[in-house]
């Protein structure tokens, strides 16, 4: 009998242990869980956080995206204005030019920069370009009574050749810069600062207008026109593919 109680006790303990076991075992996979879920639950709860206070950041950026595109909307109308007034600048025109062209011109200009879609939208660094062209007009329309022919040449070449000679080496140096063929990733980084160098040395250039025969004035012009209307191209992007 005591034998038996023995045996009984023994499996009693041998029960016990095997159900403690489990039951630890049950437990520490609870705990597990509950750690992870409460792990999971405080690392979503700090990304909330951060999104929160990210959140007028975010705000602000997208906004400031959307503002961009309209600025750009904007810009694309403006500029294509101002394309329109420089026409008469163009190697395929008709119209005589002389000085009383340039005093409309002059006009024209002032107009467009002061209206609701103009001079507001100018980018700092074609600002200084479109004043270059625009002291240019102003000085040889102020000039004694003058006019030139029209012609097919080289105007790149002949502009280049005038600057030169009369020793208006940044002028130059701009025009070489513009002249080059590469993609807008840099743009306008690689212009930035040149658009004074330039206003600078054509004024120079206005104050010798007497000097020049027709082939260089109208080179002259027809070059200004054809500065002015890359920058506005590579503002708004519209000769890309």
């Amino acid at each position: 009998m005591m034998e038996s109680n023995e045996i009984v006790l023994t499996s009693l303990n041998s029960v016990v242990g095997v159900v403690s076991i489990v039951v630890l075992w049950i437990i520490k996979q609870t705990g597990t869980t509950l750690v992870a879920g409460a792990k999971a639950a405080a690392e979503e709860g700090a990304k909330t956080g951060i999104k929160n206070i990210n959140w007028p950041v975010e705000l602000r950026q997208e906004l400031e995206k959307s503002r961009g595109v309209e600025r750009q909307e904007l810009r694309f109308k403006s500029y294509g204005v101002l394309w329109m007034k420089l026409r008469p600048l163009a190697i395929y025109s008709d119209k005589p030019l002389n000085r009383a062209l340039f005093v409309q011109l002059g006009e024209e200009l002032s107009d467009w920069y002061f209206s609701d879609c103009g001079g507001m939208f100018l980018l700092p660094h074609t600002r200084d370009f479109y004043f270059a062209l625009q002291d240019f007009v102003r000085a040889v329309s102020r000039a004694e009574d003058w006019e030139c022919q029209r012609s097919s040449d080289d105007h790149r070449k002949r502009l280049e050749d005038l600057l030169a000679r009369m020793d208006l080496q940044r002028a130059a140096a701009v025009r070489e810069k513009l002249a080059e063929e590469t993609s807008l990733a840099d743009w306008p980084n690689r212009i930035i600062g040149d658009g004074k160098l330039w206003r600078t040395d054509i004024k120079k250039l206005a104050e010798r207008w007497s000097e020049l025969d027709d082939a260089d004035r109208f080179a002259v012009v027809q070059q200004l026109g054809s500065v002015l209307r890359t920058l506005l191209a590579n503002d708004v992007e519209s000769r890309m593919r």
